[in-house]
C-alpha cells in the first residue's frame, strides 16, 4: 500500500529502541502488503482497533502513543491522519 503522514510519527522516533524498532517493522508491514479489508488487518494486528470502517488505532510498543490510521482499500492507501500520545 501507498503510505502518506509519515511525517505525522517522527515526534514518535527515538523515544526508545523498541519503539524504533516497532515503528519500522510496522511502516514496512504497512507498505509492503495490500490489505484487501478490514478483516485481514485485524487478523494479523489482534490489538488494533477497528474504530468505524477503513480507520484503526495501533498501539505503538509500549510508547503510550497511538497511530490512526484511515485506509483506502480500493485505491490501497493508506494515511497516518493522527498520532495519539496518552499522556497528553
Amino acid at each position: 500500500m501507498r503510505l502518506i503522514g509519515l511525517k505525522r510519527i517522527n515526534c514518535l522516533l527515538g523515544k526508545t529502541p523498541e519503539t524504533d524498532i516497532w515503528l519500522s517493522a510496522w511502516i514496512n508491514e504497512m507498505k509492503t502488503n495490500t490489505w484487501l479489508d478490514a478483516q485481514r488487518i485485524i487478523k494479523s494486528y489482534p490489538s488494533a482497533q477497528y474504530l468505524e470502517p477503513s480507520v484503526f488505532i495501533f498501539a505503538v510498543s509500549d510508547s503510550g502513543s497511538s497511530i490512526r490510521l484511515t485506509l483506502c482499500f480500493t485505491k490501497r492507501v493508506a494515511v497516518i491522519s493522527d498520532v495519539i500520545n496518552s499522556y497528553e
